[in-house]
Formats: structure tokens, sequence, C-alpha cells
């Protein structure tokens, strides 16, 4: 009994010999070290007991406090990934979808998530499981969006490839727009091409009328900046 007395009244004095006195765990502020510290070698024991330690008769009170502080953090760090597997982790290659949020939902929010995505039969599934399943539906519907996304821009490029005069103005005449001709119907072309003195035109589709009259048109108004 003196002898944990005295360790108790050069605690404070010995932070160098036990840096654990008044040293809080950084990760586990749950964990208070200091207070874990302070208490009774009887206490120490006890507390270990629940943790399942056993087998610490023999030991000091600094072991005690040391064994208990390392049982203590390792079962708040167990609670907490069992409690939220996936705080504050969001998938890296889908930013938009929010682990940590997903995990915060209740149970009938991520159940009727679930549904929204086409997954049934979540009636008998706990809160981790429905978790699981809800940040790989929603990682599975970024990855095909942005997939579709993708494929989309490059129909559109290839589109443009087809079709160079959809939405580009020739920069030497910027009198002729040939995004203007190309969204002109197929009469107007032949009429316009016609005008232009151009004959011809009735075996020809739209690209190639298309094409004639941004060349005449090109051709003229060249012309015409020559004659300035």
């Amino acid at each position: 009994m003196s002898q944990e007395k005295g360790w108790n009244s050069v605690a404070a004095t010995k932070s160098a010999k036990n840096p654990t006195a008044h040293n809080d765990t950084p990760n586990t502020p749950e964990v208070r070290e200091s207070a874990i510290a302070k208490m009774k070698v009887a206490e120490l024991r006890q507390k270990l007991r629940t943790h399942g330690v056993k087998d610490t008769a023999e030991l000091k009170k600094p072991e005690l406090v040391k064994k208990l502080i390392k049982a203590e953090v390792s079962a708040t760090k167990t609670k907490s990934t069992k409690k939220n597997p996936t705080s504050g982790n969001d998938t890296p290659n889908t930013p938009d979808v929010s682990e940590s949020a997903i995990a915060a939902m209740k149970v009938d929010g991520l159940r009727r998530k679930l549904r929204g995505h086409g997954v049934k039969d979540t009636a008998e599934l706990k809160k981790p499981e429905l978790v699981k399943k809800l940040i790989k539906a929603e990682v599975a519907a970024t990855k095909k969006s942005t997939s579709t996304k993708k494929t989309s821009s490059a129909k559109k490029s290839t589109t443009k490839s087809k079709n160079p005069t959809s939405g580009n103005d020739t920069p030497n005449t910027p009198d002729v727009s040939e995004s203007a001709i190309a969204a002109m119907k197929v009469d107007d072309l032949r009429r316009r091409l016609r005008g232009h003195g151009v004959k011809g035109t009735g075996e020809l589709k739209k690209p190639e009328l298309v094409q004639r009259l941004i060349k005449v048109e090109t051709a003229g108004a060249r012309k015409k900046a020559s004659k300035k």
C-alpha cells in the first residue's frame, strides 16, 4: 500500500520515466492515460480482467498501467472499426461516392437507396453489409456514368472528324459560316448553289452539298476581298 502511495506522489515529477502519466493518446481521445495512471492497483487488475488480460498478480503498477492503456486503445480502435469500417475513407477513383456519408446513413435509408440501384433482398442484412453493398453499387454506377460520358464525347469527336464543317468557321473567311451552312436544309443548299451557278446537284447528298457550298462561298469571299 505504501509503495502505491509513493508511486502516486512522485508521478508528476517522473513524467520522463513514465510518459503515460499526463499523455492522452492522440488517435484515441476516449482513452485517458492520465486517468489510468491515477487508478489503484486493484482497479487496474480488475479492469484488465474485463479485457481478458490474466496473470497480473505479479505485475507492479507501472506495468499494469501500460498494459491497461494498450488494452483500452486496442479495444477503442476495434470498436470504431466495427461500427464504421469505412469512416472517412472515400474511394480515390470515385470521389463522388462518399463512403463516410454512406456509413452515416440509417438502415432504412440504406435499404431505400439500394432499391434505387435495383438491389433486392436486403431485409435480412445488417448495417455493415448494407453499407458495403451500397458503396459497391454507387461506385459501379459512378464508373458506368463516367464511361458513358467518355463514350459520348468520343462519338462527338468522331462525328466532328466525319463532318469537319460542324461548328467550324473558316479562319481566313470569317464571312463564311460553315456551321450555318451545315445547318441548312438540302433544298436550301441546292437553291443556294444554283445561285452561284453550280448545276448537277440533284444526286448529291447533304454532306456533299455542304462541302460544295462552303467551297463556292469561300472562293467568292476571297475573290471579293482581293478586289478590295
